[in-house]
């Protein structure tokens, strides 16, 4: 889920089709000025039926060591 964006591509309860954990991120967290857009982007990952949610940013190399972390050394 891009944060400048406020269409939401997922419909909710979309994680209930998949066996495993699912995981939500927000992309170019960089770019944020609003709060609220950082917040809607949380609300709709949640309901699509995200566990965690990771707010990330490839620009400013934010996130990415906690979502490897996750990715590569939880028990999911």
């Amino acid at each position: 889920q891009s944060a400048t964006v406020s269409q939401n591509y997922f419909p909710p309860f979309f994680s209930s089709r998949f066996t495993k954990p699912v995981i939500g991120i927000i992309t170019k967290i960089d770019l944020i000025e609003d709060p609220e857009k950082r917040k809607k982007a949380h609300e709709l990952l949640t309901l699509a039926g995200a566990n965690k949610v990771f707010e990330v940013s490839l620009i400013k190399n934010t996130g990415l060591t906690d979502l490897e972390n996750y990715l590569f050394n939880s028990d999911k």
